[in-house]
This record gives structure tokens, C-alpha cells and sequence, in this order.
């Protein structure tokens, strides 16, 4: 340190043209020198640093990420508007954001300094996805109960009805009613009994279970 003694000229004034430093993702907002010794183990030299103080242009990544993403959630909330019954669309629509979203989010990360906390944007579009794959989501909730609340409807139906004929026909006939109503539960609901050569009281009980077959 006693060979050389350090120091800048002027403090601030002895830099110059940084005004004019362009970079293509930041913008230098403020610098200082610092004139100071430092310990080493050799000894104590004189230090000369000069500090940026940097700020991050947006404008790349609201272009880049944040407008796309954005676009991408509003376009999963179009499928709420789309029938449930279109199942070939709904899917194919949050499945396409998904998997764009997924692109998106690689496609910052690479851009970025790999770091061991966790950055604003990464709970951005963390939030962004979970959006896009709560849509995909909702349509399989919807159309689970839709379709096991339908199926549950048509099964109280054909019991109600097959009550109503099992009823219809005691009234006809209780001799021929069990075997009737046994040759409708065996082959199912609607059934038209065609028989040629049948006895009038089943002829009776069949036309009833057209009828009834009718409405």
C-alpha cells in the first residue's frame, strides 16, 4: 500500500459515458465509486470499485410471457360457455392450454439465472397454470356428476315402470301376471310381446303392455 496509492479523480466525475452503456434487458439507473483499503493476507491494498445500480426493462417479458399467459388462462375459461355434452372440444381445448402454459413456464426459466429461491415470475405462472388446470379439472367434475346423476334418473324410471306394468297386468290377470312381468325383467325395457298363438287373458295383458309401452 505504500508503493501505490489509489484514488479516483473527481469521485463520481471520473467516469464518464455511462450514460451512454446500453444493455439489451436492463437499464443503469445509478452508479457510485468507492474508494476503500482492503485486508488481505499478503497485506493491505487499495481498492477502486464501481458500483450499477440496474433495472430490468419489462417490456420484453409483458410481451413475452405475461400478455401470452394472461391470454392462455382467459382462453380456458372459454370452455365454461361450451357444452358439457362436447366432450371432444372441452378436452381438447384445456388440454391445449395446459400444455401451453407448460411451454411458456420452460421457455422463462431457461432465459433466467437458475437460482435456489423462488423469483415473483415463478409464482406468477404457478398461479397461471393452476388456473388453466383447475378448467380441465372442473369440466371432468361436471361431466361425472352429470352423467352418474343421468344414469341414476334413467335407472328410478325404468323401475317406476316396470312397476307400473307389473300392476297394470295383476290387474288384468293374477294367473299369467308373474310370468309376464318375468319375460319383461328377463329382456328388458321398452319390450313388445308379439305372441300368435296365446290364450285371451294373455292376449288381454300384452295389449295392456303396449299401451303402456306407448307412453
Amino acid at each position: 500500500m505504500d508503493d501505490i496509492v489509489l484514488y479516483w479523480l473527481n469521485n463520481r466525475n471520473a467516469v464518464s459515458g455511462v450514460e451512454d452503456v446500453s444493455l439489451p434487458q436492463f437499464s443503469i439507473t445509478n452508479y457510485q465509486t468507492i474508494d476503500k483499503v482492503e485486508g488481505l493476507l499478503t497485506g493491505n491494498y487499495q481498492r477502486l470499485s464501481l458500483i450499477f445500480q440496474l433495472q430490468r426493462n419489462i417490456g420484453y417479458f409483458i410481451f413475452q410471457t405475461y400478455l401470452p399467459s394472461i391470454l392462455i388462462v382467459m382462453l380456458s375459461w372459454v370452455s365454461f360457455w361450451i357444452n358439457h355434452e362436447a366432450t371432444s372440444a372441452r378436452v381438447a381445448l384445456g388440454i391445449t392450454t395446459v400444455l401451453t402454459m407448460t411451454t411458456i413456464s420452460n421457455g422463462v426459466r431457461s432465459s433466467l439465472p437458475r437460482i435456489s429461491y423462488v423469483k415473483a415470475i415463478d409464482i406468477y405462472l404457478v398461479m397461471c397454470f393452476v388456473f388453466v388446470f383447475a378448467a380441465l379439472l372442473e369440466y371432468a367434475a361436471v361431466n361425472y356428476t352429470y352423467w352418474g346423476a343421468r344414469a341414476k334418473r334413467k335407472a328410478k324410471r325404468l323401475r317406476e315402470r316396470a312397476t307400473s306394468v307389473r300392476k297394470r297386468v295383476e290387474e288384468c290377470d293374477p294367473m299369467v301376471s308373474g310370468a309376464v312381468f318375468r319375460h319383461i325383467v328377463l329382456n328388458g325395457l321398452p319390450f313388445t310381446f308379439v305372441y300368435s298363438s296365446m290364450s285371451t287373458r294373455l292376449d288381454k295383458a300384452v295389449r295392456i303392455w303396449e299401451n303402456v309401452d306407448r307412453i
